[in-house]
């Protein structure tokens, strides 16, 4: 006569289960949650962090560093400046180098070679741009 019982309880929880789990009118996505939780525990940080002497500094520091960015944002390559195209050409061929000497290191020895080529190029721009930087050259 338990079994019974029981076995009519949970026939009867679950045809009502799925009745009490729908409370909400529409559907939220699990990531349109977490936006929105997030968002509200950085808003109410940030209202009381404003308040203190501590947020009014890091308001500042803020402030600064998005001047800070302001300044040097846009700015693009120039390689028809003489000077300046010396250094990209140095960034370049060590960035080349580690590449080519990582991949010649784990795959094949012509790679490791040419890594080598290109951060010896690398370097003599190096010292040419160090060299026009500087106006002996």
């Amino acid at each position: 006569m338990k079994t019974t019982r029981f076995t009519l309880l949970m026939v009867a929880f679950a045809l009502l289960a799925p009745l009490t789990t729908s409370r909400a009118a529409t559907a939220v996505s699990a990531k349109e949650a977490r936006e929105a939780f997030v968002k509200k525990v950085v808003d109410s940080k940030f209202e009381k962090a404003a308040d203190s002497k501590m947020g009014q500094k890091l308001t500042k520091k803020m402030a600064k560093f998005q001047k800070f960015l302001g300044k040097g944002g846009g700015k693009k390559v120039d390689f028809n400046d003489p000077v300046d195209k010396w250094m990209w050409f140095w960034l370049l061929g060590w960035a080349a180098g580690v590449v080519l000497y990582s991949f010649g290191w784990f795959v094949a020895a012509p790679f490791w070679y040419l890594g080598y080529l290109c951060m010896l190029g690398g370097t003599v721009c190096l010292v040419i741009w160090l060299l026009k930087k500087s106006g002996n050259m």
